[in-house]
C-alpha cells in the first residue's frame, strides 16, 4: 500500500507500506498490525493510534509523530539497507520513562549507525535491552581523585 494522504483503516496484511515525499496521517486504531515493512521515503507520518510493522527502511529524510499514549513497533531493522546521510526525526511523548517505539526485541533491533541517524525531538537515541527508543543526552564525565 502506498500512503499519500489520511489512512483511518485498522489495516492488516503481509504486503510492504511505502510513505512517498509529503505527507501523510495515518491513524490506527489499537492492534492494528502490518507484517510487512514501513518504507519512509520522504515526509512526514503521524500516528494517532497504536501500530506495528514489520521492518523499518529509510530511504529519505522523514519525520514520524507518535500521538502521547500511544506505541509504534518494528521488527529487528538491523539488517535492512538505509540510505545514506538520512534522518529520521521522531516526534511525540518520548521520556527517558516511557516506552514509545521499539525495534526488535532487544538491543540489537538497530545497528549503532542507524542509531545515529535517528532523533527524538531533536535529541540523540539508543535502544534498551527490549529494543525500546530511548532519547539520551551525552555529556561528559570528570572523575576527581
Amino acid at each position: 500500500i502506498v500512503i499519500h494522504g489520511e489512512l483511518e483503516e485498522n489495516p492488516n496484511y503481509p504486503g510492504a507500506t511505502f510513505v512517498k515525499q509529503g505527507a501523510a496521517k495515518a491513524t490506527f486504531r489499537q492492534g492494528g498490525t502490518i507484517t510487512g515493512p514501513l518504507q519512509l521515503e520522504g515526509g512526514t507520518v503521524a500516528f494517532g493510534g497504536n501500530a506495528g510493522f514489520g521492518a523499518l527502511i529509510l530511504a529519505g529524510d522523514a519525520t514520524v509523530e507518535v500521538a502521547a499514549g500511544k506505541t509504534l513497533s518494528f521488527g529487528s531493522s538491523a539488517n535492512k539497507e538505509w540510505a545514506s546521510g538520512v534522518r529520521l526525526n521522531l516526534t511525540g511523548a518520548f521520556d527517558s520513562s516511557n516506552n514509545v517505539v521499539r525495534f526488535g526485541t532487544d538491543a540489537t533491533g538497530l545497528t549503532n549507525a542507524q542509531q545515529k541517524m535517528i532523533r527524538i525531538n531533536g535529541e540523540r537515541c539508543k535502544l534498551d535491552e527490549n529494543g525500546w527508543l530511548h532519547p539520551y543526552t551525552s555529556g561528559l564525565v570528570i572523575l576527581f581523585r
